[in-house]
């Protein structure tokens, strides 16, 4: 098969939720640029028109419909919608999705009041679910319902990183919203592959987009994730351009149940070189002086706090003296390369301290 049949969408039927802005936006682009017919879902009027009149005037087929994906009979009537036109359902993006507002820790490591559990509004986290998980499960059951009457299709989710790492930054009601997408996907992929309807997910990190007001331009927050990529930088929205079309297309024909993660290395949480120098001296202390793990949450920057007690951040080469046994280097140790208890080797990597 050539390359051009592989990535091959021309003539695919495709609707994307939540497609005015950001992500869904970007996943819309790919598909018409790749001559796709292309239905955007949004609840922005405004937003959804602007970016369906700038689709068609690139040469797109791109047209839009104003839905409230909480709506089941909106989004009912709008699947319809697009059948009659197009004359049946290839490719469904469900990506439509709500910021779940502040976490318990400010990115500067501070208690945020507003974030903590016991403060969380019950209307808020009903929202966030509804939104980010409940729609979800009504746009796979939708798009199946019409999947299986052409012969299969391809269902792609859009969830996060935070569905399998907590973030303190982030709130609540997301991370559970986004583990539910992830494993609802794989159940739909498990009872759907019969039909040839193939279901994944894309699991991004840090993208600037327009979600809880563009929350990447807030310098405090962009940096603490900027921090963590590998790439040293939040992902644009083009960078996930690339992962859409290869499984909306024949090159992903035996994938399903697969999420593929486009984070740019933020679950590696790499170091940086001060910040380790840091986490090495807070760990010494800790060690010695026993400090209160409260205190350093209020002294410490969120990043340095999350270094300090990580033991998987611990660098190559140190690790604590057990006995007349190195840690680090696994072997009996004669104590003259040792530092407050802390060893350090260049030679053997350590292990995690049990």
């Amino acid at each position: 098969m050539s390359l051009q049949k592989m990535f091959d969408v021309r003539g695919k039927s495709v609707i994307v939720t939540g497609a005015a802005s950001g992500i869904g936006r970007a996943y819309a682009e790919v598909m018409s640029e790749n001559g796709a017919r292309v239905c955007l879902l949004d609840l922005d009027r405004k937003g959804l028109d602007k970016t369906v009149s700038e689709l068609k005037a690139a040469g797109g087929d791109a047209w839009g419909l104003t839905v409230d994906v909480t709506d089941r009979a909106a989004m009912s009537a709008a699947f319809a919608e697009v059948v009659s036109r197009h004359g049946r359902l290839d490719v469904v993006f469900a990506n439509a999705g709500i910021d779940a507002g502040p976490g318990f820790l400010d990115p500067l490591g501070q208690r945020n009041a507003e974030g903590q559990i016991d403060n969380l509004d019950d209307h808020h986290w009903d929202k966030v679910i509804a939104t980010n998980l409940t729609s979800v499960f009504n746009t796979i059951k939708l798009a199946a319902r019409e999947m299986k009457q052409t012969g299969g299709g391809r269902i792609i989710a859009t969830s996060s990183i935070a569905a399998s790492y907590n973030e303190p930054i982030v709130g609540t009601p997301y991370m559970p919203a986004k583990a539910g997408v992830s494993h609802l996907a794989r159940q739909a992929a498990m009872e759907l592959g019969r039909y040839n309807i193939l279901v994944n997910t894309i699991a991004p990190g840090p993208f600037i987009t327009n979600i809880a007001g563009g929350r990447m331009a807030n310098p405090e927050d962009r940096k603490a994730f900027t921090d963590w990529s590998v790439l040293g930088r939040v992902a644009e929205t083009s960078d996930i351009k690339g992962v859409a079309l290869l499984l909306a297309s024949p090159a992903s024909s035996y994938m399903t149940g697969s999420e593929i993660v486009i984070d740019g290395g933020v679950l590696l949480r790499p170091m940086k070189e001060a910040v380790m120098s840091t986490r090495i001296r807070r760990r010494s202390d800790r060690v010695n002086s026993n400090i209160n793990m409260e205190e350093t949450r209020d002294q410490s920057s969120f990043l340095e706090f999350q270094l300090a007690i990580h033991p998987a951040y611990r660098p190559e080469g140190r690790g604590r003296r057990r006995g007349n046994r190195c840690h680090a280097m696994g072997r009996k140790c004669t104590g003259e390369h040792h530092q407050d208890r802390l060893c350090q080797s260049d030679d053997r990597p350590t292990r995690p301290i049990r």
